[in-house]
């Protein structure tokens, strides 16, 4: 990550809910509304990463999120508010903070993670898959939504090359 840093920070770290703000906002334009109602939040035990730019400007920001465990002994995690900056996005940053949100959930000791994402995230989609992840049928809060896209990584493959 030239001229960039990974940081682990507390999830109410201001520049992480600049970027979670942005991306609401973003994601409000995208599908249509109005930006009037907030996402869920993520659990208050979530790791989150912030991607700094040289000058310690926060440029994108994602967090991992512990899930309950249908399977037990195969600990599950959602990645939740993955986001880069509109200005900085076209530099891998997106790529980077994703290998080391994956690599976070392992040292977690999980062993599988999944996303939501949806139909009018092209570059998100292509990212995803781009890095392995498989589609999967939407769940919980995300089920009922024709829109969305459900993705889940296998952690227990071999680390990836």
């Amino acid at each position: 990550m030239s001229g960039r840093s990974v940081i682990e920070v507390r999830g109410d770290d201001p520049r992480a809910m600049r970027l979670a703000r942005s991306l609401h906002t973003e994601m409000s334009g995208r599908y249509g509304g109005d930006g009037s109602s907030a996402p869920l939040p993520v659990a208050a035990d979530a790791r989150w990463l912030l991607v700094l730019g040289p000058d310690d400007e926060a440029l994108a920001c994602g967090a991992i999120a512990r899930m309950a465990d249908p399977s037990p002994g195969r600990p599950l995690g959602e990645v939740k508010r993955f986001f880069v900056a509109e200005h900085a996005r076209g530099r891998g940053i997106g790529a980077d903070l994703h290998d080391r949100l994956v690599e976070l959930a392992r040292s977690a000791g999980l062993s599988e993670l999944r996303l939501e994402t949806g139909t009018v995230q092209p570059e998100a989609i292509a990212l995803y898959e781009s890095r392995g992840w498989r589609p999967i049928q939407p769940y919980g809060q995300y089920a009922a939504d024709p829109r969305t896209r459900c993705y889940a990584l296998d952690l227990d493959d071999e680390v990836r090359a």
